[in-house]
């Protein structure tokens, strides 16, 4: 074998120099530099998830107040847990009381039906009414100062002196489901 003159070893040794720099820029530094760049996008997400979570903990009293002002509004609609059947029927007395009107006739509440959450009972009662009367009456009901909902009306002439209708209201009265009466209601 021969050996190499000045000038082929020379060749040689930057042919292994550029070798190992190529492996060392592609290998090393390329990935390396990748990696760099994939973690500067993590850490700008995670600043701008930070800063999103700062901006919510500032706003969350805020927030609660608004929740405690929905549920304050939203018990208006609502009976409180307690004897709803009797609720239901003493708040129909109570209003056809005021309103002068003669009930004949009252369906308690029977069972409950589960609605969206929310304990559903339903009660029906008839009574002899002036046209004046049922229409008030039905305006008291649809108001806000009551937890009554109106779920039909039906109205027939009257019979007899001082009664021009005949009135049968269905009505439903809405409770907020706890956990173990959602279980216990057939739906």
């Amino acid at each position: 074998m021969r050996s190499l003159s000045a000038r082929e070893r020379f060749l040689v040794v930057v042919a292994v120099v550029a070798l190992v720099a190529s492996a060392l820029v592609f290998g090393v530094v390329l990935p390396m530099a990748g990696r760099a760049a994939m973690r500067a996008g993590e850490e700008a997400t995670l600043r701008e998830t930070i800063e999103q979570a700062a901006e919510m903990y500032k706003a969350a009293p805020g927030i609660q107040d608004e929740v405690e002002e929905l549920r304050r509004r939203a018990a208006q609609f609502v009976f409180p847990h307690g004897d709803v059947k009797v609720d239901m029927v003493h708040e129909i007395d109570e209003l056809t009381s005021e309103l002068s009107i003669p009930v004949t006739h009252v369906t308690p509440p029977g069972e409950p039906e589960l609605v969206g959450g929310c304990l559903k009972y339903t009660a029906q009662f008839k009574a002899d009414a002036t046209f004046r009367q049922a229409v008030r009456l039905l305006y008291e009901l649809e108001s806000a100062d009551h937890r009554l909902s109106v779920e039909g009306v039906e109205m027939t002439s009257g019979r007899g002196a001082g009664v021009e209708l005949h009135i049968i209201i269905q009505l439903a009265a809405y409770v907020v489901a706890k956990g173990d009466e959602e279980e216990d209601v057939q739906v």
